[in-house]
């Protein structure tokens, strides 16, 4: 794995460490009988922390591959649509030396494209499944967003911890608020 591919799982890793707060959380709070205002926040703010995490590393991935990667050509292989119940998702596959991923994407781009067709795509010269179509990469967020979001997440995520430290050390001294 890419040391960018490390990067991304260990953001993204700060799932389970939130889930694990938010039942120590829970279990402090058992004796007290239920959640106050105050815990529901930091809820807010861990579910808060998390989407950003998600919705910056896909960014900040792309911005990566660009600036570090070489140019090449993979292939448009697929496309579908998803439906839920209130939205449609249009998606591409897009395959590149033997790896594929695939996209969402607006629907004037999915109605333009017809597979087998060539995109271009950039690439880590040195892990070639991690790479990015141009298309991703002009999609993307500015750095500095991607940055200042995950910078926004990891505020929230310290919060987060802070508060069911002070919540567990309040439990175990017999407080209760």
């Amino acid at each position: 794995m890419s040391p960018l591919a490390w990067l991304v799982l260990i953001i993204k890793g700060q799932v389970g460490l939130l889930t694990l707060a938010m039942g120590v959380l829970w279990l402090a709070r058992r004796k007290a009988g239920a959640w106050d205002i105050k815990d529901w926040l930091v809820f807010f703010g861990a579910s808060i922390s998390v989407v950003a995490d998600f919705v910056a590393v896909a960014d900040l991935e792309a911005h990566y591959i660009d600036t570090v990667g070489s140019a090449g050509t993979g292939v448009l292989a697929r496309k579908w649509i998803v439906e839920g119940d209130d939205s449609t998702t249009f998606k591409v596959a897009v395959q590149f030396r033997g790896w594929e991923d695939d996209y969402s994407v607006g629907e004037g781009f999915w109605d333009s494209m017809t597979p087998p067709k060539n995109v271009p795509v950039m690439y880590d010269p040195e892990y070639p499944s991690d790479f990015v179509p141009k298309f991703r990469v002009e999609a993307a967020w500015d750095p500095l967003l991607v940055g200042g979001l995950l910078a926004a997440a990891a505020v929230l995520e310290l919060a987060v911890f802070g508060w069911v430290g002070v919540r567990a050390v309040e439990r175990f001294r017999g407080y209760s608020t």
